[in-house]
Order: structure tokens, then C-alpha cells, then sequence
């Protein structure tokens, strides 16, 4: 495997589920369970039992083993290729390794981790550009509450860093007006019931 193959592949989460294998945009299955079951994979980034997620994605069918066979079958196309296994099952666990992947949230969790104060502002501006909305977006499944939970609980935490990134670019000195005045719209945006934050924009755009 070569690093080269492996970057080919970018996986986005903001907004919902893209996946893209040499900037081309892959066509993901219709359906909405087996979509969640790749980004909780991805998220988990450890092996998950396959009796847990027969459990957390699916209501008891007559085969729930089966119905997972089946995702896993469309899955292992879009992440997969002759040289590179991302997505692997033996017969207890199912696991995904990015092995090169570029995964959106994973940039911005990395970043975070470091320290964002080390980063350029050219970087957090490309870190601030992947929000393109909030964590697996379209991927809800109201009948399975274990998951909804995890799901919800991705986002909030998620929300989070995108706040970190967002208040790293505006102590930067060299954004301008026009860019803050974003900046802020976007914190009210994420932190809607925070006060402080809508003090915050009502000063800046009063200046």
C-alpha cells in the first residue's frame, strides 16, 4: 500500500456522509441505516461487535446478521480498493482503519489536540471551511434511541471544536471586519442559546 493510493479517498461527516475517491463523488447507498452504520464505524475507531450493531442500528428482524452482511457488502466498494482494506469484518467484530483516508472530523480533532494557536491562519481557515453543516446531518434514526443518543452526543461534541477553531481565528489580528462579522454569525449559528456569544456580535457590529 502506498501513501499515495490511500489519500485518494476523502470521507466527509459535516453536513451528512460524502464520500470522494480522486475528488469524484461516490454514490452512497439509499439506505439511511447503512449510511450510520459507516460514520459510527468511522467515529468509534475501534472494533465494534457485530451483535452491538445489530443492536444499535437495526429494530430485530428476522435475520439482523444478515441485513448487516448486506450493508457491509455495499459499504466495503465506496472505502475499499486492490490495495487498501479500510473497512474489515471477521466473524465477531467489524472495524474502520482510514489508512491515509482524509476524514474531515478527524483534521479538525487532530488540530484541536495540538493546539490551535500553533496553527497559521490560512490552516484555520481551511479547518473553518469543512463546517459545512452539523456532524452526520440526515443520518438520523428516531427509532433507535441508543444511537440517536451516541449521535447527538457526536454532534454536541463536535460543536464544540468547531467553537474552538471559530474563536482561534478571531484573536488572530489580521482578520478583518468583514470576516469577523461571519465569525460571529457563525458562533450565534452553533451556540444559539449562549448570550454572551449574541453580546459578542451585537458589540462588533456596533463598532
Amino acid at each position: 500500500m502506498s501513501s499515495t493510493d490511500a489519500a485518494k479517498l476523502e470521507i466527509v461527516l459535516f453536513g451528512g456522509l460524502a464520500i470522494r475517491r480522486n475528488g469524484e463523488v461516490l454514490t452512497l447507498p439509499q439506505s439511511k441505516k447503512t449510511r450510520a452504520l459507516l460514520a459510527f464505524l468511522i467515529l468509534k475507531g475501534t472494533p465494534q461487535r457485530r451483535e452491538a450493531l445489530c443492536d444499535l442500528l437495526w429494530e430485530i428482524p428476522d435475520d439482523p446478521r444478515g441485513v448487516l452482511r448486506w450493508s457491509l457488502s455495499k459499504l466495503r466498494p465506496l472505502v475499499n480498493d486492490g490495495n487498501v482494506e479500510r473497512l474489515s469484518a471477521d466473524r465477531e467484530r467489524i472495524s474502520f482503519e482510514p489508512h491515509g483516508a482524509i476524514v474531515d472530523i478527524t483534521r479538525v480533532e487532530e488540530a484541536c489536540a495540538a493546539g490551535l494557536e500553533h496553527l497559521s491562519l490560512a490552516t484555520l481557515r481551511d479547518l473553518h471551511s469543512m463546517f459545512g453543516g452539523p456532524l452526520l446531518s440526515g443520518l438520523e434514526l428516531p427509532n433507535q434511541p441508543a444511537y440517536e443518543t451516541w449521535r447527538l452526543g457526536q454532534q454536541d461534541k463536535v460543536r464544540r471544536l468547531c467553537m474552538q477553531v471559530i474563536n482561534e481565528i478571531l484573536v488572530r489580528e489580521e482578520v478583518d471586519a468583514a470576516e469577523r462579522t461571519l465569525l460571529f454569525h457563525d458562533l450565534v449559528e452553533l451556540d444559539p442559546d449562549n448570550q454572551d456569544t449574541h453580546l459578542h456580535l451585537i458589540a462588533h457590529l456596533a463598532n
